[in-house]
C-alpha cells in the first residue's frame, strides 16, 4: 500500500523522500529540500504525527500533513489539529485528489514529499 502511494505521488512529478522514523524525516529538512507535503499515519515508530507537526510549526515549518489511517475514531479527529486526513481503505482517486488539493499549483512539482512509514 505504501509503495502504491509513493508511486502515485512520483507519477505526479513529486520526488518522494522515504523516512522510517521522525529523526530521519527531520534530517530531510536539513538537506535543504523543498518539502511540499508529509504523508504519514497517526502513530509513528518513534512518536505521534500530531507531536511532529507541533514541533515543525514551532520551528516555523508549515509543510502540510496528509495523515492516512484506518485506526480509531480518535484518529479521525486529527483533522481538527491541522492535518488533512484520509481514512483507510483508500481509493486511488481520493488520494490523488487530496494530493492535488494540498500541493495545488506546485504541480508539476519542484519539491519533494516525505513519506513516513
Amino acid at each position: 500500500m505504501r509503495s502504491m502511494f509513493s508511486s502515485l505521488v512520483e507519477w505526479m512529478g513529486i520526488q518522494v523522500k522515504k523516512a522510517q522514523d521522525l529523526e530521519s524525516a527531520r534530517a530531510i529538512f536539513g538537506d535543504r529540500v523543498q518539502v511540499l507535503i508529509i504523508i504519514c499515519g497517526c502513530h509513528l515508530p518513534d512518536g505521534e504525527a500530531r507531536d511532529f507537526m507541533k514541533q515543525l510549526r514551532a520551528e516555523g515549518i508549515d509543510t502540510p500533513f496528509l495523515v492516512i489511517s484506518g485506526g480509531s475514531p480518535q484518529d479521525h479527529s486529527i483533522a481538527e489539529a491541522g492535518f488533512e486526513f484520509l481514512p483507510l481503505p483508500l481509493r486511488k482517486d481520493v488520494f490523488d485528489d487530496a494530493i492535488r488539493r494540498i500541493v495545488g499549483s506546485s504541480l508539476p512539482a519542484l519539491g519533494a514529499a516525505i513519506r513516513l512509514s
